[in-house]
């Protein structure tokens, strides 16, 4: 039908032409589909890894991201040990042209996903398929809701820059480019670890196609041939591998807790069944993409299983089988066939947690490369129907029209979800009413809200997370943590104290835990408990301005007016506009008797502009103030 759209060309112009207009109706699909996500805020990942990211502040550090974890600049370092340097250099781009306002961050997003689904018109062009058929398998691509998780968070552009590089290499090679095709591996790796699977995408590509090993007379000619085609990826991969060693001192990720992954806690065939379900739920994600939810599928949102009769795994069982029974049938005959499902059975191998454990059973934008498999699998179909009589033609376009619309609808709706924390995990609690960790991110972005009834709404949210993992408490510090400071809103003190001082025994080293601990003796009036959490609190981290103007509050109700001005000047050394700051200064200045330079002090800060609430109340003691100098 694509090659019916234009007019009659001669034979150099025509296919140009044509791929110019699929360009362009994917570039239509994607705005379509993802626009309503170009002002999503930045949430979740995106408030840790870009927000918070000081590594990505300043051009100057570029460098520290290829010898840094992929957290490690941020205020929640996870020590997972993911290094993911040239991402982390296009976030640095990305803040070094607009800060951190977030509508270019996702546009480069959107950016980087017609690339990939381009990349997906090239393969199959290569693969064989007519333009039509590759169209038909780059926009399925393009709209698909599954890869909502992976376009619309700016963090996740790594999935992007990773499933580029591997198609993008692939590409190179079939067209016998192989050392820039080398190249371009070195890139994927450096973007995301998954790219790993580029020599055995290539692999199952000459093996499906048999055109390389073909002239082969020999086992020495096939090795020959094998060194020629696959060593440069070969020692790539083991100088990557090499410094990834250097640089987290091992290869061996740190294990899981079990609420983030219970398959690390379950052994033989409890294991193996149990994660054969899950690798069988992405491939129901794929077909009907209708419960979709944020960030991992931890504990106990796709429970284990514990029977034979368990739906899920049978599921999978048969839709794996059928792909893998399919792609057996097709090797001789069909042989593109087979290439798509071993695509997608090979990039998804490294996320499968079959091979190496990872930080979640199931994520939904590790499955990003693998969909792009099963995408050109359907792309190998359409090329099939469009031999068939004009009638069966015309139902399939009627067929494929109706999913791109539905999809194109389902990822719209999906983005919206992505607006706000809250809205994010209310969805993925609902999706999935049994996730404890969904509840519990549920809780946190409620109870960041300043109203009463969002704090009493955290704390069932908090509630729901520990009776479905009632271990949530002493397994994750910063559950614990959390929910101790919400304690502290709702005047529950004694237990945030409890909570509170459980965090800092397991995590010694946290400043924010030892903060909040203050704060929790000072409501149950513990003034020197208070005193002493704040003071580790500096200690640990003494440029936080937030801490040192809290102190500095603290002591001057205390008449302490000498140690209170010294810790509110410690505060706007670090960040000279902090309102609060300026406040405490200038109320330790008037304690001391310096009323000239405690007026000075309410000049600065109200030349900055408080907000409202706080103006009537700075004017009446500038008031008072004034009347004493006279």
């Amino acid at each position: 039908m694509l090659d019916a759209m234009t007019p009659p060309l001669d034979a150099a112009q025509a296919p140009r032409r044509q791929r110019l207009l699929l360009f362009a109706l994917l570039a239509v699909l994607i705005t379509l589909a993802y626009a309503n996500s170009l002002g999503n805020a930045f949430i979740y990942a995106d408030q840790v890894l870009v927000a918070s990211n000081k590594f990505i502040q300043r051009l100057d550090y570029l460098p520290t991201l290829f010898i840094a974890d992929w957290y490690e600049g941020t205020d929640f370092p996870m020590g997972e040990k993911r290094y993911r340097p040239l991402a982390s250099v296009t976030l640095a781009l990305n803040y070094a042209v607009s800060g951190l306002y977030p509508p270019p961050y996702h546009v480069v997003n959107l950016l980087l996903h017609l690339a990939v689904a381009w990349m997906i018109v090239l393969v199959a062009l290569e693969l064989g398929l007519s333009l039509s058929s590759s169209a038909v398998a780059a926009s399925i691509f393009a709209v698909h809701p599954l890869h909502t998780e992976a376009v619309t968070v700016v963090a996740h552009r790594t999935e992007m820059m990773m499933a580029f590089s591997v198609l993008a290499g692939l590409w190179l090679a079939m067209r016998g480019r192989l050392w820039l095709s080398v190249f371009v591996y070195t890139c994927g790796l450096l973007s995301k670890e998954q790219a790993v699977v580029l020599p055995g995408v290539l692999l199952a590509y000459d093996l499906c196609m048999g055109s390389v090993f073909a002239d082969a007379r020999s086992s020495g000619q096939r090795l020959r041939i094998a060194v020629g085609r696959y060593g440069g990826y070969v020692l790539v991969l083991g100088a990557f591998l090499v410094w990834r060693a250097i640089v987290f001192g091992g290869l061996q990720p740190p294990r899981a807790a079990f609420h983030l992954n219970p398959l690390e806690y379950v052994t033989g065939v409890s294991w193996l069944l149990s994660t054969v379900k899950m690798a069988g739920h992405y491939l129901w994600l794929w077909v009907w993409p209708v419960s979709l939810a944020a960030g991992d599928y931890s504990y106990n949102a796709i429970p284990l299983v514990t029977s034979w009769r368990d739906g899920g795994l049978w599921w999978a069982i048969l839709a794996w089988g059928f792909l893998f029974a399919l792609s057996a049938r097709a090797f001789r005959r069909d042989p593109a066939v087979a290439f798509c499902v071993g695509l997608t059975t090979v990039a998804f191998l490294p996320t499968s947690n079959l091979l190496i454990p990872l930080a979640a059973p199931l994520a939904e934008r590790v499955f990003y490369l693998p969909s792009a498999g099963l995408c050109l699998l359907v792309g190998v179909g359409w090329e099939r129907l469009i031999r068939m009589e004009m009638s069966i033609r015309r139902v399939g376009w009627v067929l494929v029209i109706t999913i791109c619309v539905a999809f194109t609808m389902r990822t719209m709706l999906r983005n919206q979800d992505w607006a706000s924390a809250e809205a994010l995990f209310r969805s993925a609690a609902r999706a999935y009413p049994t996730n404890a960790k969904a509840h519990a991110l549920l809780g946190d972005a409620l109870q960041n809200k300043t109203a009463r009834q969002d704090w009493d709404q955290a704390l069932q949210a908090y509630e729901t997370a520990l009776h479905i993992y009632p271990d949530f408490i002493t397994a994750d510090p910063l559950f614990a943590h959390n929910l101790g400071v919400l304690y502290i809103k709702l005047d529950r003190n004694n237990r945030a104290v409890e909570l509170l001082t459980q965090v800092v025994e397991v995590r010694p080293q946290w400043e924010m835990a030892w903060f909040n601990l203050g704060r929790a003796y000072r409501m149950r009036e513990q003034f020197a408990l208070a005193e002493a959490a704040w003071r580790h609190a500096v200690a640990l981290k003494p440029g936080q301005a937030e801490f040192h103007s809290l102190l500095s509050r603290f002591l001057i109700e205390q008449g302490r007016y000498a140690e209170g001005l010294t810790e509110a000047q410690l505060a706007l050394q670090t960040d000279p506009q902090l309102l609060l700051g300026h406040y405490n200064e200038a109320l330790a200045l008037e304690g001391l008797g310096r009323l000239e330079e405690a007026s000075a002090s309410y000049d600065r800060l109200l030349a900055l502009g408080p907000p409202p609430q706080a103006l009537e109340e700075v004017t009446q003691r500038v008031k008072n103030l004034r009347a004493k100098m006279r």
